[in-house]
């Protein structure tokens, strides 16, 4: 029997719920595969603004409203989460949460008066990132363990134990086709720029 095991205490805050599902939009949401066409036309865009101002013409009416609707929509979408994850968050019957992992036994987690007992095939896998740790059910369905609710010794057991049972971070969606269109469009845009 193996003697990984680790009790703590977590209180989620609404940048915690923020972050975790701002990660998982970017990275494996359904719209994570439009993620490398947006890249592209925004650094076509970066781009051809460069060239503008290195030959001396300045920015254009185009240039200005990409970047002005670029920043709103960045915006409008980050203040959208913060508020979403807001409202999570109050919805919450307890933002406490005591969690016990053990190594052989899974995982058990009390919280507003309910107990729940997780074994670790419950989940696809696990990542570690430098504010939390993510146990991810599915690619969308995740349970956040913050960093700071941790001690050092309850860290490198949490580590242990993830690593050992939960080694794998969760697909993405695939997007290979649409990163590689996404570019060889960018390519050609670039061409016909530089060609002006």
């Amino acid at each position: 029997m193996s003697e990984l095991r680790t009790d703590f205490k977590v209180e989620l805050g609404r940048g915690d719920l923020f972050r975790g599902y701002l990660r998982t939009i970017l990275l494996y949401g359904n719209g994570a595969r439009l993620l490398p066409v947006v890249a592209a036309v925004l650094l076509f865009i970066v781009f051809d603004a460069g060239r503008a101002i290195f030959r001396g013409e300045g920015l254009g009416l185009l240039h200005i409203g990409f970047l002005v609707g670029a920043i709103a929509l960045i915006g409008a979408v980050t203040v959208s989460l913060f508020t979403i994850a807001g409202k999570l968050h109050r919805s919450l019957p307890s933002a406490v949460a005591e969690y016990q992992l053990d190594d052989a036994r899974g995982i058990v987690v009390r919280s507003a008066g309910r107990t729940e007992r997780l074994p670790f095939s419950a989940f696809i896998g696990s990542v570690e990132t430098r504010h939390a740790f993510y146990l991810y059910a599915s690619r969308t369905a995740f349970r956040i363990i913050p960093r700071r609710a941790l001690g050092d010794g309850s860290e490198r057991v949490l580590r242990q134990i993830l690593a050992r049972r939960l080694p794998n971070s969760p697909e993405p969606p695939s997007s290979r086709w649409v990163t590689v269109l996404a570019f060889a469009g960018l390519a050609f845009l670039v061409y016909l720029g530089a060609r002006r």
